[in-house]
């Protein structure tokens, strides 16, 4: 969902590396297609996507019989299915539903709605089917219910025991009098929408917001009447989410690349058995424990790829797995004050408060920030166990998304975590360090551009600095550099225009904007600016839905100016990376991209680079390189001002060694530097210096 649009930066935190040299993913490189991605929605029936062809896997729960599905609910057994007569609202809330429908179930009754009445059913003792053909004729957004009356769910059951297998398959179209076919699990208009990217993500329709799964008895089976529950009431507003089985099956369909995310409270058997079910495929309840000849439910293909994240957002306190992953930093804590969170012992000793009011003012959040990075990192373990070294980040990639623009130091801190403690860059703490790169693919923010809430006509909207790339640019440096540095691609989970509803004078505007010209052309040169800093993936929010951030309003209508963007963008090669600079080249040594805390670039005079590790120091810094070609190169690094200095410098998050520094030039050998973005991190580990100049030759 659309993050909070309250983003600051926050200083950069140290984040060093001394991690065993291992063969670096493939740099970001220009001349390649524009990687984008969409967001698509949840389950409920009123949501525009309309993604499954049979609505009642869509439809809410099963009430009394002749209560119109606002009763009381009645019994039902393990699928879902109800034991009794029952009525339930298929859909409310959404226009459009118009046309044939054929309708079919398991056992008999008596099946009458508004505006199709009584609906004419035949019956199949052989097979104890009952099927028939309704015609909805309402285009408004009026509820649909059905009821069910003198139910018998086989031959021999008893009067009102109810039916399974319920199917109305829906129309190809609005007012269509040809329906999808049964054996047809996904309306055939998402799917074209779809089809005009190369990545799904999943997040809405996994409901990961308030998401209660904690084991696999947890989850949503394939099997189930309708996704659109609240098992227990302990789920949020999207209820329990869609089974993984059909994260697997539509992204086969589609021949796309999935992004899934993993439930903020998972386990890890939950972990393994998504990682084996991607691997091997289920039988509908178990993944199974390797390859199968016919599969019930096939694995995803293995010429797609995985992008895993954990759950969405855990900084953004609007959501249930903000709390719970404070919760759980805590927990830890608590139970160990030797914790790898507090690995350089920082941690305020203040427990988190469930439910506080006053939202735990004075709780160490950057623990929070810090568990983000270790709980990824264990989940991307886990698929590397299922899925071996060869198909980790070439295939496998797991992602650490945080908040655009460092906001909070969600970003600086999660990479302390993997740098400083899994890297082994500030002491000894694991036996087998590594770079963030084996962990994670990529890493970021998300990749909204709003223009201000004072803005009231369609000339003041696009001309906003804010819809500029010039505008974009600060946000776009502080994330690509981070991700440069550290050796991992610069992904972005969700983005776009982001044209939140404000009940202010903004709204008249932004509701117009969607269908303006300038709306295709603001996506394109904002995602050429994405590209030009040398973004990869980039997953825009959403599918379908209002003028807030849907691509179009419903999926029957693919002429949309966003859309029509993303028609240019899949047509053309990204933009060239200009950002960086030029290898062979060099930088003054107090102008980086980034460094370890506030107050640079540039780096004043007055301050050096020190080990002394005070939280206003400049323990690194970091600088953004751009490579034309393929060649062996060396980073020369030339300080003065150098007292007990040793350098230790890095590249692409991999280090390069250790020097004592006197002063000087040190050259560090880079091996073989690919095309692309490359980051060089110089850090002072031990004593003090002045970077005068920072060189890849």
């Amino acid at each position: 969902m659309k993050a909070s649009s309250e983003l600051f930066f926050a200083g950069l935190l140290l984040v060093v590396a001394a991690c065993t040299t291992r063969v670096r993913p493939p740099a970001l490189s220009s001349g390649k297609p524009n990687l984008i991605g969409i967001n698509i929605g949840g389950t409920a029936d009123w949501m525009p996507e309309r993604l499954y062809a049979d609505v009642i896997r869509m439809s809410r729960e099963f009430t009394e019989a002749n209560t119109n599905g606002d009763g009381p609910r009645v019994p039902v057994d393990e699928g879902g299915w109800p034991m009794t007569d029952f009525s339930f609202i298929v859909w409310a809330g959404i226009d459009q539903m118009n046309g044939a429908y054929a309708l079919s179930f398991t056992g008999q009754a008596s099946v009458a709605g508004p505006v199709v009445g009584e609906i004419a059913l035949s019956y199949d003792p052989t097979t104890n089917t009952s099927s028939g053909t309704l015609t909805y004729t309402n285009r408004s957004s009026a509820p649909f219910f059905l009821n069910f009356t003198g139910t018998k769910r086989t031959p021999s059951s008893a009067a009102r025991s109810g039916v399974t297998t319920i199917r109305l398959m829906r129309p190809r179209s609005p007012g269509s009098a040809e329906t999808h076919p049964l054996p047809e699990l996904f309306n055939r208009a998402a799917k074209a929408e779809l089809s005009k990217f190369k990545v799904v993500r999943f997040m809405d329709f996994l409901a990961t917001q308030w998401n209660a799964q904690t084991n696999w008895r947890d989850r949503p089976l394939p099997s189930w009447a309708s996704y659109q529950r609240n098992p227990g009431d302990r789920f949020g507003w999207q209820g329990i989410g869609g089974p993984w089985e059909h994260v697997i099956r539509l992204s086969n369909e589609l021949r796309t690349d999935a992004w899934i995310n993993i439930p903020v409270n998972a386990t890890d058997e939950y972990v393994r058995n998504v990682a084996l079910m991607f691997a091997y495929g289920s039988d509908g309840r178990n993944p199974y424990p390797g390859p199968q000849p016919e599969p019930v439910y096939p694995p995803l293909a293995s010429n797609l790829n995985l992008y895993v994240e954990y759950s969405n957002e855990l900084w953004n306190g609007l959501f249930g797995q903000f709390h719970d992953n404070c919760k759980a930093a805590s927990d830890e804590l608590v139970a160990n004050r030797n914790s790898p969170l507090n690995f350089d012992n920082t941690w305020n000793g203040v427990a988190w408060i469930a439910g506080d009011p006053h939202y735990n003012p004075n709780f160490d959040y950057e623990k929070c920030w810090r568990r983000v990075a270790k709980r990824g990192a264990e989940i991307s373990n886990i698929f590397r166990s299922v899925f071996g070294d060869a198909a980790m980040i070439t295939r496998i990639r797991p992602v650490l998304m945080t908040q655009q623009n460092n906001g909070q130091g969600t970003f600086s801190s999660s990479m302390k975590m993997i740098f400083g403690y899994f890297g082994n860059g500030e002491g000894n703490f694991v036996s087998s360090p590594h770079p963030p790169s084996y962990y994670f693919y990529g890493a970021g923010g998300s990749g909204y551009y709003s223009p201000p809430e004072s803005v009231a006509s369609l000339e003041a909207l696009f001309s906003s600095s804010e819809m500029t790339p010039d505008g974009w640019a600060p946000s776009l440096r502080t994330d690509a550099a981070l991700a440069i540095a550290m050796g991992l691609s610069r992904v972005c989970y969700e983005g776009g225009p982001g044209l939140d509803r404000t009940q202010g004078p903004r709204d008249p505007a932004s509701a117009q904007a969607v269908d303006d010209p300038r709306m295709t052309t603001t996506i394109v040169s904002m995602h050429n600016a994405w590209s030009s800093f040398g973004g990869d993936l980039f997953v825009y929010y959403q599918a379908a839905g209002d003028y807030q951030w849907g691509f179009t309003p419903n999926v029957y209508n693919l002429a949309t100016a966003k859309l029509r963007a993303i028609d240019q963008l899949n047509t053309t090669p990204a933009a060239p990376i200009s950002y960086g600079v030029p290898i062979p080249g060099s930088v003054a040594g107090n102008m980086p991209s980034i460094c370890s805390t506030y107050g640079c670039p540039p780096i004043p005079d007055y301050r050096l680079l020190t080990a002394a590790g005070g939280s206003d120091e400049i323990a690194w810094a970091g600088y953004s390189f751009l490579a034309k070609e393929s060649r062996p190169r060396n980073v020369v690094v030339s300080i003065s001002r150098a007292s007990g200095a040793q350098i230790a410098v890095y590249l692409d998050g991999i280090s390069l060694g250790t020097r004592d520094a006197p002063g000087g030039s040190l050259t560090f050998n880079a091996g073989t530097v690919d095309p692309g973005l490359h980051g060089v991190i110089v850090r002072a580990a031990a004593g003090s210096f002045w970077p005068d100049q920072v060189a890849v030759q």
